[in-house]
């Protein structure tokens, strides 16, 4: 079973279905269509990848008929916005070994077309992370901030999204981080990017390891490849190595 009422093409279909219906519209028409979409792969795949070259500054789909062109100058509404949902993508196409890099066997291929599905949305994800965390936008709130407010609405959507992996985010985000002297925003990051990466566990553990652990004990190496550069692209917010 795949977890599909919060995924990526879940939430963007259902946009698109209220923006563009009619009330001549058949609900059942409307729902198979639906259905089609969210298990058809290459469309998903589709998808994610203009995600990728959207939040990687490559070029943007807003609307069907929009001309491709580069990101706008102020993208923290999109990093925002589709963090969330890819890393909730990811979680979703986990159940699958089909979407990972195990059934591809192409983990160290850079190109987007040979890419498994989970490698696809967790990249676009980091490039979210890498936005946020490399912005020059005058805005209230720190880079550490925006990137860790992204990072814990999108652990709160993917334990939704998986509900089996949420016990495993409960326990690394309840862990007590030290900050030596660090700004509190950063703490607060550092502590957000533990259910990433972390190797502190106790006898009070989940079954679940961090999210990079697992993807090594799983031989997901293509996907934990992915999460070190995600761990990088969140590290750039932080003031001192």
């Amino acid at each position: 079973f795949v977890p599909h009422n919060l995924s990526f093409v879940t939430t963007l279909y259902s946009i698109c279905r209220q923006t563009n219906r009619n009330d001549s519209d058949d609900e059942d028409n409307l729902q198979s269509n639906f259905s089609r979409l969210i298990y058809n792969m290459p469309f998903r795949r589709f998808i994610i990848t203009k995600s990728l070259l959207l939040v990687s500054g490559a070029s943007t789909v807003i609307r069907a008929g929009s001309r491709f062109c580069s990101i706008p100058s102020n993208p923290i509404a999109a990093y925002m916005s589709l963090g969330p949902l890819l890393l909730a993508e990811f979680c979703s196409l986990c159940y699958d070994l089909e979407n990972t890099s195990i059934a591809t066997k192409n983990s160290a291929s850079q190109s987007t077309h040979y890419l498994s599905l989970t490698q696809l949305s967790l990249r676009a994800f980091s490039f979210c992370v890498h936005g946020l965390s490399t912005s020059t936008t005058n805005q209230a709130m720190s880079n550490a901030q925006r990137v860790q407010f992204m990072i814990s609405n999108a652990i709160r959507i993917a334990s939704r999204a998986a509900p089996s992996s949420k016990d495993g985010w409960d326990y690394y985000q309840s862990l007590n981080v030290q900050g030596n002297n660090a700004p509190q925003d950063e703490i607060e990051l550092k502590k957000s990017l533990t259910p990433f990466v972390s190797f502190k566990v106790d006898a009070n553990a989940p079954v679940r390891l961090c999210l990079f652990s697992e993807l090594m004990r799983s031989s997901m190496y293509g996907e934990a490849i992915e999460c070190c550069h995600l761990i990088k692209a969140a590290a750039a917010s932080f003031s001192e190595p």
